[in-house]
């Protein structure tokens, strides 16, 4: 079941084609998130992908999946730093910044409009949407657009076809480490 909704909803990520995704898992009662995400950070973490818990409420734990080399050269761009840094964010280590989300998440009843940033939207997507309060946007797909429309479609695009040809291949019998190994040879761009 955690495999299924990890490739259903992370593909892009997984793929490499996207910093991070978000995905709200039900599990059952008593079991242990913490031994479970531990189990999927020794396989993936050699590739650079890392998952943590941000919420957990009864028994649904809101994951993010993300690309740390990505993750990181975005938080090193100082167009990001400042808009961060208006949100209250401590830039000193990425675990300090994932900490900040997670309180964030925990005080906040929606989502707080900055966690574009951690999925990879565009930024002026991001502050558009805050600025507009998610409206008067050009486009939306993945995420509301503002800017860009042209690229924003490109990119869900490919992530509709990158989930539906991992998907595809899950369902044909190949587990995570397998597409993975596979995933430049799966067609992301058609």
């Amino acid at each position: 079941m955690f495999e299924k909704l990890l490739i259903s909803h992370c593909a892009p990520t997984l793929a490499g084609i996207k910093t991070g995704n978000l995905f709200s898992y039900h599990h059952p009662s008593g079991e242990n998130i913490v031994s479970l995400l531990a189990i999927w950070n020794e396989k993936l973490n050699t590739r650079g992908i890392y998952l943590t818990s941000l919420k957990n409420k009864d028994s649904c734990t809101l994951i993010y999946i993300y690309r740390k080399k990505e993750l990181l050269n975005l938080l090193e761009k100082e167009e990001i730093q400042s808009f961060l840094e208006k949100q209250d964010y401590p830039l000193f280590s990425l675990d300090s910044v994932l900490d900040h989300l997670r309180k964030r998440l925990l005080m906040s009843k929606d989502f707080p409009h900055e966690i574009g940033v951690f999925l990879g939207y565009p930024l002026e997507d991001v502050i558009g949407f805050i600025e507009n309060r998610g409206k008067n946007y050009i486009c939306t797909g993945c995420w509301k657009v503002y800017h860009n429309p042209r690229n924003a479609q490109r990119l869900f695009h490919c992530f509709k076809n990158c989930r539906k040809q991992f998907t595809y291949l899950y369902n044909l019998g190949l587990n995570t480490e397998e597409l993975l190994n596979r995933r430049k040879d799966v067609l992301l761009y058609e």
